[in-house]
């Protein structure tokens, strides 16, 4: 499917939103919560710019579903260091062996039951974190209220990862058209979201 100005457009906002975030958004965090943040949207920007250059097709290379993988499994790990550090080496090691494990299954047999279970349940629970987490923190005090924005973005980032699985599949809920057409609102659209709740990560 061809790319219109408007997708290209899109995608280069969300890749922009991407860098902000790199180089002001976590410029006060600590530097294990930089780097887990860097890497997710360090991933983003360049998936951003690789959509825009070389079009869709790039979405079915093996290489680019494994480091997606790293987007949410990033921000959540980035999450969960900076408010509850206490659950960091268990979820470090949940982080790795979920990431390790999609590696294997992909390259193994990227369409069979295991590959799809072991990207599933990553994405599953790293969505979860990311959605959980702020929303939590906000409800015991821990943080401001702008940080639910950041569960608006880990909505939309399972939204979109869970349309993509589908086609994937081969049984989308959606037309591959329109998924397609949603995609670069969906992700331009989370990625202000996460922009403006990391602003509120602190009271």
């Amino acid at each position: 499917m061809k790319l219109s100005i408007l997708d290209r457009l899109l995608f280069l906002a969300a890749g922009l939103l991407s860098g902000y975030i790199i180089a002001f958004g976590i410029e006060d965090f600590e530097l294990p919560v930089m780097t887990a943040f860097t890497i997710s949207f360090g991933v983003m920007l360049l998936a951003s710019l690789m959509i825009i250059i070389i079009g869709y097709e790039i979405l079915e290379n093996s290489s680019v579903v494994i480091a997606a993988t790293l987007v949410p499994l990033g921000l959540a790990l980035g999450l969960v260091i900076l408010k509850f550090p206490q659950w960091f080496i268990p979820y470090l090691i949940f982080a790795l062996v979920g990431f390790f494990g999609v590696v294997f299954t992909h390259f193994k047999n990227n369409t069979g039951k295991a590959g799809v279970i072991t990207l599933a349940l990553t994405h599953a629970i790293s969505g979860l974190t990311i959605v959980a987490l702020p929303i939590y923190s906000v409800a015991i005090g821990q943080s401001r209220f702008g940080f639910v924005y950041v569960a608006v973005g880990g909505s939309l980032i399972g939204l979109g990862g869970l349309l993509l699985m589908f086609i994937k599949l081969k049984k989308p809920i959606l037309s591959v058209e329109i998924v397609m057409k949603a995609l670069p609102w969906i992700l331009t659209l989370m990625m202000f979201f996460f922009s403006l709740g990391l602003r509120y990560a602190y009271q």
